[in-house]
């Protein structure tokens, strides 16, 4: 399950979690963030941070961001969808 779901006894609190969620999807879906089609070597998203404290993956394109955004926008769909999310 999603955090939203893990308290939805706490309206409010669920939907800040909502409203922020969707507040970074649209930044990340935004052209400062996503690559146009075919470009920057077909990843998804141009700015990804793997780890800032070892100095690796900083302002890079990542295979594992992609997915996670993909994940997202899914989870995200089925939920205004009404549909369960897996």
């Amino acid at each position: 399950n999603d955090l939203s779901s893990a308290v939805a006894s706490y309206k409010k609190i669920k939907k800040i979690y909502t409203e922020t969620a969707l507040q970074i999807l649209t930044s990340l879906s935004s052209p400062e963030y996503r690559a146009e089609e075919g470009k920057n070597g077909n990843f998804i998203l141009k700015h990804s941070t793997g780890a800032i404290p070892h100095g690796s993956e900083v302002d890079v394109p990542l295979i594992y961001a992609d997915y996670y955004f993909l994940e997202a926008l899914l989870r995200y769909n089925r939920m205004i969808n009404n549909k369960p999310i897996l």
